[in-house]
């Protein structure tokens, strides 16, 4: 199990971590609703969400759900892990 500061700390790098994929979804929606899609920005936000993409599992370790401080997760994060 993670220590206290360890689980905040990545409790934080998940904020962090989802703040940039909401970001990049805004960025990507932006580029293509434009009157010209612009393509380069929508090549761009999709490779940074495909590499952040297989990250995100590992963003939910045991010991950093809401028993250890605010979250904004769901629950049921921690109640059906991922395989």
């Amino acid at each position: 199990p993670l220590s206290g500061d360890e689980a905040k700390e990545l409790m934080h790098e998940r904020h962090e971590g989802m703040e940039d994929i909401g970001d990049g979804i805004k960025a990507l929606k932006g580029a293509l609703e434009a009157p010209t899609p612009d393509l380069a920005t929508v090549r761009k936000e999709a490779a940074e969400l495909a590499k952040t993409a297989p990250e995100v599992s590992g963003w939910f370790p045991p010991g950093t759900g809401p028993e250890t401080g605010k979250t904004h997760a769901k629950a049921e994060i921690w109640q059906k892990p991922a395989p």
